[in-house]
């Protein structure tokens, strides 16, 4: 016998031009439909209509915050459909920054002018660390989610227009790309080699792969393929702030977007390096294993099954049995600059090494850009344009010796 649909639920059928639809009656007694290309998505739009009817948001539309409604947005049309990092950085933009600002305003009584001064005010924030940059890339997020939110209130008719679609942002300035010169890097790289702690070496990977630093943290054994000379990048390791637990919290996911999932071919010294130290790694936990499952640091608890410490093949673990992250691997450049007497560099600069020394050395930018999990060329190209227009020059040099050696031949 079939499932009787609770009241106000309608149901879910396929119209003559091939979209999916579903009717529905609101709590107020409005008839209302949602639609979409397939049946999955029109039921999921439906339950989202209906939770959003169930806790009144259809009721008195005059009496909506502002930041009920963000929350309810994010919750309903947001999270099913991002990743968990997104929401959690979409959740701190909302509960942490959105919410204490507009409080008590309501939908209806929202105006441009009151989401322009809250965005001025964003900008009055540090980036980097460098005073007097704009917190640009929070700040777009902000108005992208804001802008979708009241986007979104005006297809529910809980109000007739959105505010934001007017509000003013400074364009987004290119940033100075941060790298260091042929000698700076061989000075770092010899550092590395006398630094007596293992982590030294994701600065020689990160020099002549362009991981990125998360990318880092999250590589395993299994993403090397010794056969094949190869590097698979299929994960990401970030650290983020939970507003709802009040702690920061490692998180293991996808990569930045789908074209960072990638392989990257190795050279051979580094596969050879890569070798010896997996060796070493391996050796490492097989003397450190016990203690840390007898005696577990909090960072670590997660691993231990039984009173044993479970190596899941991460390639770089701490000493005391735990995955790093961005932190570790800051500390331990930091450590290596100051041995190498080379300038402070953030680790990021290292994948702008990399970059620049590969078009140095001539990689057709298609390739490179696909090396270094880029959205497409032109992100290469706009990046490395320095690298680029260095290149052509030295090019053009060249013709100067064709045409002495033509001056000769006539003489």
């Amino acid at each position: 016998m079939p499932k009787r649909r609770a009241n106000g639920e309608g149901s879910i059928y396929r119209r003559k031009d091939g979209l999916w639809a579903a009717a529905y009656t609101d709590n107020a007694g409005k008839r209302r439909s949602v639609y979409g290309k397939g049946q999955q998505l029109v039921r999921e739009k439906l339950k989202a209509a209906i939770r959003e009817s169930d806790k009144g948001l259809n009721m008195d539309k005059s009496k909506i915050l502002f930041t009920v409604w963000l929350a309810e947005w994010l919750e309903v049309y947001k999270k099913p459909v991002v990743t968990e990092k997104v929401y959690m950085l979409y959740y701190q933009d909302i509960h942490q920054r959105t919410i204490p600002y507009f409080q008590n305003v309501t939908l209806k009584d929202l105006r441009e002018d009151m989401l322009q001064k809250f965005f001025n005010k964003q900008a009055l924030k540090r980036y980097d660390g460098k005073e007097g940059e704009f917190y640009l890339e929070g700040r777009r997020r902000m108005y992208l989610l804001i802008n979708a939110a009241l986007e979104r209130a005006v297809r529910n008719d809980i109000i007739t227009k959105n505010v934001a679609k007017h509000v003013e942002l400074p364009k987004k300035k290119k940033p100075e790309v941060e790298m260091l010169t042929v000698e700076e890097q061989k000075k770092l790289e010899s550092a590395v080699l006398e630094h007596d702690n293992p982590l030294a070496f994701s600065i020689l990977l990160a020099l002549y792969t362009g991981l990125r630093i998360g990318e880092l943290a999250a590589l395993r054994i299994s993403d090397i393929d010794f056969e094949a000379a190869t590097l698979t990048v299929q994960r990401s390791i970030t650290r983020l702030y939970s507003c709802k637990e009040k702690k920061s919290t490692k998180y293991i996911a996808a990569p930045k977007t789908e074209k960072s999932k990638r392989v990257i071919p190795l050279p051979g010294f580094m596969l050879e390096m890569l070798r010896d130290f997996i060796s070493e790694r391996n050796k490492r936990v097989e003397l450190l294993k016990e203690h840390w499952g007898a005696y577990p640091t909090p960072a670590c608890e997660s691993r231990i099954k039984d009173g044993v410490w479970v190596d899941d093949g991460s390639l770089f673990v701490t000493m005391y049995g735990s995955v790093l992250d961005n932190t570790n691997f800051n500390k331990m450049l930091k450590k290596c600059l100051e041995m190498a007497g080379v300038k402070r560099i953030y680790f990021h600069a290292l994948r702008h090494t990399f970059a620049t020394r590969c078009v140095e050395a001539g990689f057709d930018i298609k390739s490179l850009s696909e090396i270094l999990g880029h959205t497409d060329a032109k992100v290469t190209l706009n990046t490395y344009v320095h690298a680029l227009d260095e290149q052509k020059r030295n090019n053009m040099d060249k013709l100067g010796g064709l045409w002495e050696q033509n001056e000769d031949k006539k003489e």
